[in-house]
């Protein structure tokens, strides 16, 4: 969430001159001269003092704005519109509703939402007898409200929590609340013993990020902190009921290029922490049943190479990306014993002893490895394959041998779609969870067997207003791009919708930090759906659709390609008569809004006549160059470094704030 947004937030307008304005408020942004100098180049830059969020001037600026874009609304009948698409958005929201259960151990875990109010409940039942394979047979006690975020939420102006976990004994809860939005977060610890559940520590810690995990005993939490620029650097370990004073240091995370991450394995045997950078992976393991361990490293830190690990038995499985091996490949060898304070690594690095590691899937440039989860009795394996997600499942050995020749692919029928694993609490289990969802399938949740190999449909989520898919239709089609690259894009339409050049199209992108730009459900597109648009998505360079390779083809000196794959699927649109340029808009948020503001700064009104820059990342230079900024020493591995020079002028050729024509 902070990739983006955590830089200056700048907003791109477009004032039509048609309109007719009943008063004439429009506000102008005073100019006040100020000049960057680098590499002996200067840059004017007279919006500079906008920057100081807490300055009054600032402030009454902004007021004006608000003010502005109120006027507007009012005089062009625009929050008439407004308010009939919300009404739309609600009619097809079912309000009261519950999650599908997941098991843990004996209970059954989910939440609950109810009309007219705002935040979720979390509840439990108990099982009494019966299985999720037959989950007919299932008898449950009475439900048990674990937590009801209204309430918590009813004398605060803002709430959100961030990490929800029920201890290991299913005897304690403990969760983070944010109430500020700052991304800062309190732990609190409930006591499920009583009804309801009370609580043992209220606003514990309230400098934390949002994750936790517990120890095994349910007798320590794990939390970590972060530095100014807000990145986490810090994990530590607190015994219930002792002051925080008393909590033991970890680890501490020194490079400003690296922040830390942590969990469990999902066999729930030890606590990985994870130090990780744009290019780079560090963990450090210890048994989670012996919280008096200190963490040793695993493998030790190599420039460019990424890790993850994940245990089973007397084996440990490795995805990994060394020796250039960019969509990874996955690994597996036996696990040594953690039970000593040894400063030596865990395992051996397969860079320096490849002898040591045998290859489970090896690395291809077509199919990218991107999660790995074991079982009791399968390995399930996430990849990325022509642009789309897929799932593997590997037969496992009772030591994690795999089994030759009995893997298998879970299949998904339509043109384009996300799925993810999703609440998978438990590993001696035949059954991997999963989240699926189109443009046209609301959010579905299955049980996939993976012995049976079948699908279970538990829940897939209602929608109301008469809703037919049938009406519409997926696509997926490729555009051309300068290069000759072959650019993705995943629409949806009206069946009927004539393709003619004269329907209105919304096209929207991202493409940064490999993050890949699947298509899901959503209750507000059927709005533009049933007033005949094409609602298309770009899967353009610098995104991970189709890999680590697309993904590098579009960072760094490459970044302008992202651009040009972007245009070239709004032409391409054009072209095959999706639409037309004066009925084209374009969307995209965060890094997304850096796209937007770029295209429409190199190609202005020629492929659209509608631009939507949310939260936009549009002050490249200025933002990469000031270190006083969250997260910017970790940003440098996506973007570059505008101290050296090729960096520099490589940002400043397409920084949309640096290159708005006069």
């Amino acid at each position: 969430a902070l990739r983006g947004s955590s830089r200056s937030c700048s907003l791109l307008l477009y004032r039509p001159a048609c309109l007719n304005m009943s008063t004439n408020i429009t506000p102008c942004c005073p100019i006040k001269p100020y000049r960057h100098e680098a590499h002996g180049d200067i840059r004017e830059d007279p919006y500079f003092w906008l920057r100081d969020k807490k300055n009054p001037e600032v402030l009454k600026y902004l007021q004006q704005e608000n003010d502005y874009a109120d006027q507007v609304y009012r005089d062009t009948s625009m929050d008439q519109l407004k308010d009939t698409c919300y009404k739309e958005f609600l009619a097809r929201i079912k309000e009261t509703d519950e999650t599908a259960p997941f098991k843990d151990s004996s209970y059954l875990y989910y939440e609950r939402t109810v009309e007219g109010q705002d935040y979720n409940i979390y509840c439990r039942k108990k099982i009494l007898q019966g299985s999720m394979e037959d989950i007919s047979s299932l008898e449950t006690a009475e439900e048990q409200i674990l937590l009801d975020v209204n309430q918590i939420a009813a004398d605060l102006d803002y709430c959100d929590i961030g990490h929800f976990l029920v201890s290991p004994c299913h005897g304690k809860i403990a969760y983070t609340l944010d109430t500020e939005g700052d991304e800062q977060y309190s732990l609190q610890i409930l006591d499920l013993a009583t009804s309801p559940p009370s609580y043992i520590h209220r606003n514990l810690l309230c400098d934390i990020t949002s994750q936790i995990e517990w120890s095994q005993d349910g007798n320590f939490i794990f939390y970590a902190r972060m530095d100014d620029a807000l990145r986490p650097y810090q994990l530590y370990q607190h015994r219930i009921g002792s002051s925080v004073e008393e909590d033991r240091l970890l680890f501490e995370e020194t490079d400003e290029r690296f922040h830390l991450a942590f969990e469990k394995t999902h066999d729930s045997r030890f606590i990985l922490l994870y130090l990780e950078s744009q290019i780079t992976t560090e963990a450090h393991i210890m048994p989670s049943d012996k919280p008096e361990l200190d963490l040793r490293v695993v493998i030790p830190r190599r420039d460019g190479v990424e890790y993850n690990i994940e245990t089973h038995n007397e084996s440990v499985f490795l995805m990994t990306n060394y020796n250039d091996q960019k969509n990874f490949t996955v690994m597996r060898a036996s696990i040594p014993s953690i039970e000593s304070n040894s400063k030596q690594p865990l395992l051996e690095d397969p860079a320096e002893n490849e002898e040591s590691w045998t290859t489970i899937i090896p690395h291809s440039r077509d199919v990218m490895v991107s999660n790995v989860i074991p079982f009791k009795n399968f390995l399930t394996i996430k990849q990325r394959h022509e642009g789309l997600p897929r799932i593997q499942v590997v037969p496992l050995g009772s030591e994690g041998e795999v089994k030759e020749g009995d893997s298998h692919f879970i299949d998904f029928p339509e043109a384009s779609y996300s799925c993810r694993y999703q609440d998978n609490a438990e590993f001696d289990t035949d059954l991997l969870r999963i989240k699926y969802s189109s443009y046209l399938t609301p959010a579905t949740i299955y049980d996939y067997n993976m012995k049976s190999r079948s699908l279970i449909l538990r829940k897939q989520k209602e929608v109301q207003g008469g809703y037919d898919p049938s009406q519409y239709i997926i696509e997926r089609i490729n555009a051309p791009a300068e290069d000759g690259t072959q650019i993705p894009i995943s629409l949806v339409r009206k069946k009927d919708l004539p393709i003619d050049g004269s329907a209105k199209c919304l096209l929207n992108g991202y493409g940064s930090y490999g993050d890949a730009y699947d298509t899901s459900f959503s209750h507000e597109i059927f709005s533009l759906l049933d007033r005949n648009f094409v609602y298309a998505t770009a899967h353009v360079r610098g995104g991970g659709e189709k890999g680590r390779y697309w993904y590098e083809q579009g960072k760094l000196l490459n970044k302008r390609n992202t651009f040009d794959d972007f245009a070239s699927c709004a032409k391409h649109l054009i072209d095959a008569k999706y639409t037309s340029a004066k009925n084209q808009a374009v969307y995209g948020a965060s890094a997304g809004g850096l796209l937007i503001g770029a295209v429409l700064n190199m190609h202005g009104s020629k492929l659209f006549s509608v631009a939507v820059a949310s939260v936009p990342f549009v002050d490249v230079v200025t933002s990469m160059l000031d270190e006083t900024l969250p997260l910017t020493a970790i940003e440098w591995e996506e973007w570059g470094n505008p101290k050296e020079k090729k960096f520099y002028e490589y940002m400043k050729s397409y920084s949309p704030y640096d290159n708005i024509a006069p």
